[in-house]
């Protein structure tokens, strides 16, 4: 997950790092893909696209 947090993208998200790191570290699940962190994020608000292996995350103008 640590390299999820280093992916970024353009978007009108009202969520900031904090609100991600805490929401990315508070679901563990070791059988979690791409598609299944981009819906949890997206669940909180965060603005998320599945990438492959990877999930970009979009936050004040970044992608991560």
């Amino acid at each position: 997950m640590a390299v999820l947090l280093a992916l970024p993208t353009a978007s009108a998200s009202s969520a900031s790092t904090s609100d991600l790191l805490s929401t990315v570290s508070s679901f563990d699940d070791l059988r979690m893909d791409a598609e299944d962190l981009a819906f949890h994020l997206a669940a909180h608000g965060i603005d998320v696209k599945p990438q492959g292996d990877y999930a970009e995350v979009y936050l004040d103008g970044d992608i991560y």
